[in-house]
């Protein structure tokens, strides 16, 4: 069975439709697309990644090599309480964790006759998905925008944004992500979704989506079934 690379899927801030979306491609028999705590196991990996690049790179860091060099040559007094192993080897482990990982999840969607694997995450930092597309071939992301103020009714029915401090910080949040999509998020690559026009058209988007994924046989009855508008558990 060919492998995919990963979809990730993102959207603003939560009550966009990322789970709508994860429901239509899961509905497919050649895609599984998993939840938030994937989607943030992918985002510690990433981020670990990521900052260990920024922390330990470049020739500013060239001291620590040094120090190692020294250390296996016997001479050892000195202060090295940070002693790493080689640089290169350091990061390419934390690199290998990542891309493990995500081998990992596209074996196992295999395993249960499926061929491609994604994960969703609302408000996934705009940065860090333009990052992993750099890091992993072909991954796609689907970006899905809804409507500020149906995101904001939207939340109230989940117990969110319930009083005026909360609520502007969701909509700054909003304001924040999605102008950063715009400005990133612009490739082959990405794919980005109206909630209202998926509402309105439901088979453009669909058709859409699948020359996208190639997720062939989604099921338009999931546009059916509402999902998540449940009352918070006390």
């Amino acid at each position: 069975m060919a492998s995919n690379p990963p979809i990730f899927i993102a959207s603003p801030v939560q009550r966009c439709g990322t789970t709508l979306i994860q429901r239509l491609l899961s509905s497919s028999s050649d895609t599984l697309i998993f939840g938030e705590s994937v989607a943030n196991d992918v985002h510690i990996y990433a981020s670990l990644y990521q900052n260990k690049q920024l922390m330990m790179g470049g020739p500013h860091n060239a001291w620590r090599d040094q120090q190692l060099t020294k250390v296996l040559e016997g001479d050892v007094n000195a202060w090295i309480p940070d002693l790493l192993p080689a640089r290169d080897a350091y990061l390419a482990n934390y690199r290998k964790a990542l891309l493990d990982y995500s081998d990992f999840l596209q074996q196992y969607v295999e395993t249960q006759g499926r061929s491609g694997w994604g994960c969703k995450l609302p408000g996934w930092p705009i940065p860090q998905l333009d990052y992993l597309q750099g890091l992993i071939p072909g991954a796609k992301i689907i970006y899905i925008h809804r409507d500020l103020e149906a995101c904001v009714v939207s939340a109230r029915s989940i117990n969110m944004c319930l009083d005026e401090p909360s609520t502007q910080q969701f909509r700054q949040m909003y304001a924040f992500q999605h102008a950063e999509a715009e400005r990133r998020l612009h490739r082959e690559t990405v794919m980005w979704i109206d909630y209202q026009e998926l509402v309105d058209h439901p088979e453009k988007v669909i058709a859409q989506l699948v020359a996208f994924t190639g997720a062939d046989g989604i099921d338009a009855g999931v546009m059916e079934h509402k999902i998540g508008n449940y009352p918070v558990q006390q």
